[in-house]
């Protein structure tokens, strides 16, 4: 796997996410949803790179969106490292695990894996938070509109993911993933 290239996308698709989360917002109710740029990109990682390879960038991935999406507190944002990690990892996990029962080189399993694999880290998300807010943290947190804008940004997601499948699959010889006519080593 090309790292410096892994690492590039990464820092695009964690610019696009933070540029465009409020562009791309959507309101239902009082939950706000928007799609991901960084899952599509992990989940294409983890349909073609070796595991630990797949399972360390998914980590890494994570605890830039960790850095990048402060919570509310009363009074003031705190940065929190780790719920976004062991989403993503969780995602990568569930990932690795099906991507034998997929056609990996179809953008359309990316999109569905996307989907599923963001609905995985939010649902992770939320619960790290809830049981926080359990515990006694003054956070700003309503957990069933948290849990709904969540799920519906894991839909959202399926727009993003087709795009960046479709960004991606050229640039996956580039990325050391391809090997012979499809994406992934065999």
């Amino acid at each position: 796997m090309n790292v410096i290239l892994v690492a590039v996308l990464g820092w695009l698709a964690i610019g696009l996410e933070m540029g465009l989360k409020g562009t791309l917002s959507l309101q239902f109710g009082s939950a706000t949803a928007a799609p991901s740029f960084v899952l599509p990109l992990a989940v294409f990682i983890a349909l073609c790179a070796p595991a630990m390879q797949a399972t360390w960038t998914c980590l890494i991935l994570g605890a830039f969106l960790d850095l990048t999406a402060p919570q509310a507190m009363a009074g003031e944002n705190i940065t929190v490292l780790g719920p976004y990690a062991v989403g993503l990892v969780l995602a990568c996990q569930f990932v690795l695990g099906i991507r034998g029962l997929v056609i990996r080189r179809h953008p359309l399993a990316v999109v569905m894996l996307s989907a599923i694999a963001a609905a995985i880290m939010h649902i992770t998300v939320t619960a790290f938070f809830t049981v926080r807010a359990i515990l006694g943290d003054p956070l700003v947190w309503n957990t069933s509109q948290e849990l709904l804008g969540r799920l519906i940004s894991a839909g959202l997601t399926c727009v993003t993911a087709f795009f960046i499948a479709l960004t991606l699959a050229p640039l996956a010889p580039l990325l050391g993933l391809a090997a012979g006519r499809g994406w992934v080593r065999r």
